[in-house]
């Protein structure tokens, strides 16, 4: 799924910035509800992990365009506020996941189909991609295009009839007696409506290039190179350690369960379950202790079970319920002082705290010590998220605000799967030596990059955004020499 976020996630910054947001939406969140239905019916596992890429793929173009989106319906003043507000879904969605699952993964019904049993999984597959239907029909109903974008595009009309509709939604009263009577294009802003008709002529990856080039050009080069840095490592410490954290629970509790009085730091208990697993998984051990898992009614004949048994504890889904709850609180929180307080302030404080929270991950024992650091490391960085959002969409130009965002998503999606990839590295001495050398390199290249980040700045960025590369340096540093030492 993330691959085909990956995949996708500059295609859809390209067709946001020019065809319009909301249309990408609309289509992006459709097709992501039918490849979930399409996915919950797959009968193989290769067709399985194709319909979840295209997942991926789909779901990336609202993850890529939403925040632009909200973003230009507020002013500079309550545009983080706002994007701060809508983050508190994620938590949101972060709580109702795990809850979901809860409900329906153990349920024992299935009913038959030609090729195979639908069990309670699958259908769980199936109402993940609810919400999408219902954002899809929600946006084709009510919400109108960016006014934002129109003005941009040079539609100027357009966007005074979009203003009319958020006017006449917003106060109840008759389009007419909207105050704004025309709207006058920024004369500094490039003609993207000629530049748009250009593009068509010479092909759509010549207007790919022409859409992406500028964003690695003067004057938004430097910023493009910030943006992806601190997105990079937001996600590389948000992101991934919360698709991890469900195995590291379960883990927990499988150790638990077959080491009954014996303690253990997660180092130790994930390195001896490893040990266990290749030893279980090994060639010579394969067709006496594994059961082949399949269905009797495409092979009559076989000796084969024809049920799958889900081992998951409990306690996986309770304990993802409490850090969707800590998130929330976190995003709460911060929407009521992002408006008070610095916001380079508030991401650097944020990546300081989880990155002294995630080097304490390495000396607890047990899941109840692990659970109040991971919903400190999760909450944080999480939150440095939708901060990032919020400064993009300020300091970039509206026909390029969503192609940098898609761009600035690539570097953090690919960061993504390298760590998850890395967590059950087959060669952790490997991991470590890597880990240590970058750990000696970026402690003497962070002075420099900090330099050359100030020299380049030239007051143009906001004043503490050297800092925070800073810290973010520093906090992936600890996140990878810790992942390295997990391994051991």
């Amino acid at each position: 799924m993330v691959a085909g976020m990956v995949a996708s996630s500059h295609l859809w910054g390209y067709l946001a910035d020019t065809r319009g947001r909301r249309k990408v939406l609309i289509a992006t969140l459709l097709l992501d509800f039918l490849c979930a239905i399409a996915g919950s019916f797959a009968h193989t596992f290769w067709l399985f992990v194709v319909f979840r890429f295209l997942n991926g793929f789909f779901i990336c173009g609202p993850s890529a365009v939403v925040y632009v989106y909200l973003g230009e319906f507020h002013t500079a003043e309550h545009r983080t506020k706002a994007i701060m507000w809508a983050c508190i879904f994620i938590s949101i969605g972060i709580i109702s996941l795990p809850g979901l699952a809860w409900l329906v993964i153990p349920l024992k019904w299935s009913f038959d189909t030609p090729w195979f049993p639908y069990s309670s999984w699958r259908l769980f597959v199936a109402l993940c991609g609810v919400p999408s239907l219902v954002t899809c029909i929600i946006m084709a109903l009510f919400l109108p295009e960016s006014p934002k974008f129109y003005q941009a595009i040079g539609q100027d009309e357009e966007a005074l009839k979009a203003l009319r509709y958020i006017y006449t939604v917003n106060k109840g009263n008759s389009p007419d007696k909207y105050p704004v009577k025309a709207i006058m294009s920024d004369p500094s802003q490039e003609d993207i409506e000629e530049e748009g008709g250009t593009s068509q002529s010479s092909g759509v990856f010549t207007s790919i290039w022409n859409q992406t080039a500028p964003l690695f050009q003067t004057p938004h080069l430097r910023n493009t190179v910030i943006a992806c840095l601190i997105q990079l490592g937001l996600y590389a410490s948000f992101n991934s350690l919360l698709l991890w954290l469900p195995d590291l629970f379960n883990r927990l509790a499988v150790y638990s369960s077959s080491h009954p009085n014996q303690t253990a730091t997660v180092c130790e208990i994930l390195s001896i379950l490893k040990k266990e697993g290749d030893t279980l998984l090994s060639p010579e051990n394969l067709t006496s202790q594994v059961t082949v898992l399949t269905n009797n009614s495409s092979q009559p004949d076989s000796n084969v079970t024809s049920s799958c048994v889900v081992n998951i504890d409990p306690i996986v889904f309770q304990n993802t319920l409490v850090i969707g709850f800590t998130s929330a609180m976190a995003y709460l929180l911060v929407s009521q002082v992002v408006n008070h307080v610095n916001k380079n302030k508030i991401v650097a404080f944020a990546l300081a705290a989880s990155g002294l929270t995630i080097l304490g991950m390495y000396f607890v024992h047990t899941t109840a010590e692990v659970l109040p650091l991971s919903c400190i490391y999760v909450a944080l960085p999480g939150m440095c998220v939708s901060v990032l959002s919020g400064i993009v969409i300020d300091i970039f130009p509206t026909h390029l605000s969503t192609q940098e965002y898609a761009t600035v998503s690539v570097a953090s999606e690919e960061e993504m799967i390298l760590v998850l990839l890395a967590v059950d590295l087959c060669c952790p001495s490997v991991l470590l030596a890597v880990d240590l050398c970058c750990l000696s390199v970026l402690l003497i290249a962070v002075p420099v990059v900090v330099g050359f980040l100030l020299v380049a700045a030239r007051g143009h960025l906001l004043p503490e955004v050297v800092v925070v590369v800073e810290v973010i340096l520093l906090s992936d540093v600890s996140q990878g020499l810790y992942l390295g030492i997990l391994l051991v």
